[in-house]
């Protein structure tokens, strides 16, 4: 079966929600993204995926997937009918569409913020444009809509979700933005993502 590597904290959170609320069984281990080892065995990480990252799955035959648009959208594609990546072409490009903005727009400008050695010039024009994504999300993307892509849960919502989360810890304040203020509070108390935090406290050997 494939193996899941994510950290519970980090945007491979989303996949291991995403396949446990897809009702996959699979292998799943956290990575110490810091030391670049696996949690069991304490594997060097770089020996799974050249790159180091989380998410990664690796799939029957060895080969990995190492991008949250290329796992996300692989985890929605198993089984026969998975309503977090509906079966319908035009969904599905509006979900991919989805994970693509979160990837570029979003998760890369954002994820900036953690880099501990930020000059406060560069933090600023950072800021900048975090809010301007914000703006976007709140007035756009995100507007009249339960979750990303309209009424129903899709596997791009765990993504925007876990890196939402992020705002609070780097200190980015969200109340001018009171779509996604209320988008992150729907998705925090969602029962697929509680499922999923609380599955992750024990780093888990397979995801059920």
């Amino acid at each position: 079966m494939p193996k899941l590597y994510y950290t519970a904290t980090s945007c491979g959170a989303a996949n291991f929600m995403a396949a446990k609320a897809s009702g996959l069984t699979w292998e799943a281990e956290q990575v110490d993204i810091t030391a670049h080892k696996t949690t069991r065995g304490d594997v060097d990480f770089y020996t799974i995926n050249p790159k180091g990252n989380v998410p990664t799955i690796v799939l029957d035959d060895g080969s990995i997937l190492n991008e949250n648009v290329a796992t996300l959208s692989y985890i929605g594609m198993q089984g026969d009918s998975n309503p977090l990546y509906p079966a319908d072409d035009a969904k599905r490009a509006q979900i991919n569409n989805a994970l693509a903005y979160t990837a570029a727009e979003w998760h890369a400008h954002l994820g900036q913020l953690f880099n501990p050695t930020i000059s406060e010039e560069v933090k600023t024009h950072v800021l900048g444009i975090v809010n301007r994504k914000l703006t976007f999300m709140n007035d756009v993307l995100l507007k009249d809509k339960e979750y990303v892509t309209g009424s129903e849960l899709s596997v791009a919502d765990f993504y925007l979700y876990i890196t939402l989360s992020w705002t609070g810890y780097l200190q980015v304040d969200i109340t001018g933005f009171p779509v996604v203020e209320a988008y992150l509070k729907r998705m925090t108390e969602h029962p697929a993502v509680a499922a999923g935090n609380e599955a992750m406290a024990s780093n888990p050997e397979t995801i059920a």
